[in-house]
């Protein structure tokens, strides 16, 4: 069996718990990394693969798709790529490598649970990892999105694709904190949706 090293590579604070980032060098090359909080040593797998600051090099700008417990079609992958590194171009940020990871309302949860201290239901959590750019994890639940896309009477792909641009847009800076934040985040979402090729 080969090696793998376990390498802690730096630590920071995110929603008032400490989360220590480390990742998995596998026959020399990066194949995962883990947050765990502290106190409680509770672990969360993430998905971001590079730290530019640490690697010196930048991170490939792209959008990858995984599934965590959930499964469904997700159609014209690679134009909806396009059009989500497009949104960060046009908020004036670099894009980096951000990763959309599809589960389930009790996957998110727990998650929300574990690293925000929010025992509730919700459709999308991000991790960001850089202030300057779009980097990051944006974790979002496919159960909630196709039960929202219901009540507003809308197709499951067109609220899809609403929080994906919603995610992107928290890794750009946006806050959504106070009615008139989110009034002006929901206001940019509509502009970058008119771009989107599901419609």
């Amino acid at each position: 069996m080969e090696e793998v090293q376990l390498k802690c590579v730096s630590k920071f604070e995110h929603h008032h718990s400490t989360l220590i980032e480390s990742r998995i060098f596998h026959d020399g090359k990066i194949r995962d990394f883990y947050c765990i909080t502290i106190p409680g040593a509770k672990l969360l797998k993430l998905y971001s693969l590079q730290f530019p600051d640490l690697l010196n090099e930048s991170p490939e700008p792209s959008v990858n798709f995984h599934f965590e417990d959930v499964e469904f079609d997700l159609p014209k992958g690679d134009a909806i790529e396009t059009w989500l590194m497009s949104v960060s171009k046009i908020e004036g940020k670099a894009h980096g490598e951000v990763n959309i990871i599809f589960c389930s309302d009790e996957h998110l949860r727990q998650i929300n649970v574990s690293y925000l201290d929010h025992d509730y239901y919700t459709d999308i959590i991000t991790f960001p990892y850089d202030e300057n750019s779009v980097y990051g994890d944006i974790f979002i639940s496919s159960d909630r999105v196709r039960e929202n896309a219901q009540n507003a009477k809308v197709s499951f792909e067109a609220e899809l694709c609403r929080v994906m641009a919603h995610g992107i847009l928290h890794l750009a800076g946006y806050d959504d904190q106070t009615p008139e934040l989110k009034k002006a985040m929901s206001a940019k979402e509509d502009e970058h949706l008119k771009r989107c090729p599901i419609f």
